[in-house]
């Protein structure tokens, strides 16, 4: 099971997709979180360890190593640009600001579909665990989880003092981690390397 961006991060969300395996009859399931996907990746993995045969997170949002003094607002674009020609102008400079190649914004139109989406990871999904530190006790966590990061991501930083991926390694108490020194937010290059991890990942802990 995939958990993508624009799909929420609160235990609604888990309840949904219990709801979901239980309609289809899938006992167990690996959940794979990317990017804001991570947060309700890791939040079903809490919710519901024993329908959890495994956490994969790819370049995704990170738990935090302690609660923030100052809690983060709106983590995403700014809701102006949040518009199909906005977001085309700004495209040419996403490899500048992002590390993503410009023709990314072809995976992103049309915005006017994915907008809500956009908004909710930015203000609800994508703050979640730090606002709500005290709800991703991952030191509890029963599944085994694979967490595959670029160093350079500069959409999910890995190190500080912007990235929280590296301080919160040690949370995790059945961590498998594969990190590439370059590749980006889209781990570019190391299709291979990514596909090899992960087929190791389930055959292992299957």
């Amino acid at each position: 099971m995939v958990l993508a961006p624009h799909q929420g991060g609160r235990r609604e969300q888990s309840t949904t997709l219990i709801e979901l395996l239980d309609t289809l009859n899938i006992e167990k399931v690996y959940v794979l979180g990317v990017s804001a996907g991570g947060t309700p990746a890791i939040r079903f993995a809490l919710d519901y360890p024993e329908r959890a045969s495994g956490l994969i997170l790819l370049s995704s949002a990170p738990v935090w190593d302690k609660k923030p003094q100052k809690l983060p607002g709106r983590m995403g674009p700014a809701s102006v640009v949040n518009r199909n020609y906005l977001m085309w102008l700004l495209s040419p400079f996403f490899q500048l600001i992002f590390g993503l190649p410009s023709n990314t914004i072809y995976g992103m139109l049309p915005l006017r579909e994915r907008q809500a989406g956009i908004d909710i990871d930015a203000t609800i999904t994508n703050p979640d665990m730090a606002v709500h530190y005290e709800h991703y006790p991952v030191e509890t966590l029963k599944p085994p989880v694979l967490l595959l990061h670029a160093k350079d991501d500069r959409v999910v930083p890995f190190a500080p003092p912007q990235g929280q991926v590296q301080a919160s390694l040690h949370r995790y108490p059945n961590l498998t981690t594969v990190l590439f020194d370059t590749g980006g937010h889209m781990i570019q290059g190391h299709p291979g390397k990514v596909h090899h991890a992960i087929t190791q990942f389930i055959r292992e802990t299957s």
